[in-house]
């Protein structure tokens, strides 16, 4: 859920519009739920 917030309310803070901050939500939330382990490489 933390993830998502972090995305989507990035994404709002640029001004995306709420489709696009949305799936910059679920694509940050993703990339999380999709690594295995506290912290992610600098490459994610």
């Amino acid at each position: 859920g933390d993830a998502f917030a972090a995305g989507f309310l990035g994404g709002l803070a640029q001004g995306r519009d709420l489709a696009d901050a949305g799936r910059m939500g679920a694509d940050l939330a993703a990339r999380v739920i999709g690594h295995f382990g506290a912290r992610q490489s600098k490459a994610a």
